[in-house]
């Protein structure tokens, strides 16, 4: 899947990528990895065998969120994390969600800013908003 913050640049970077050789499958789903140093099998869900000499798995990440039992207190969730409001509540008006766990972008700077939002709210009760870019 293309980046949001530019998908010109990264389709860029992919061509480059397919350009050297190296194949790019964006969805899949590894059933099974096998081999040994030098000689990786990464046999996927759909049957597809990916032979070579290194791999990289980039899994993504998301909020551990299943085992909190949040459904409990009112507060929904979503794929990604915690369904928020621009002022970065979530479902139970008690209670915020910042950061990774905002369902967001996850990058640290992301979360240092919603926590600046959430201190002007909570604490100087200032009206403060997450662009939705940023949640």
């Amino acid at each position: 899947t293309q980046s949001t913050w530019d998908p010109e640049m990264a389709e860029i970077v992919l061509e480059n990528l397919r350009a050297e050789g190296i194949e790019i499958a964006e969805e899949a789903l590894a059933k099974e990895v096998r081999g040994s140093a030098g000689a990786i099998e990464v046999e996927t869900e759909d049957g597809r065998v990916f032979k070579g000499s290194h791999i990289l798995v980039a899994v993504g990440r998301k909020a551990n969120t299943d085992d909190l039992g949040l459904d409990r207190a009112g507060i929904e969730t979503t794929r990604t994390g915690v369904k928020v409001d621009a002022t970065l509540r979530t479902t139970n008006k008690k209670v915020y969600a910042i950061g990774d766990a905002a369902g967001g972008l996850q990058f640290t700077h992301v979360a240092g800013y919603h926590a600046g939002v959430l201190i002007r709210t909570i604490l100087f009760g200032l009206r403060a908003k997450a662009p939705c870019t940023l949640r």
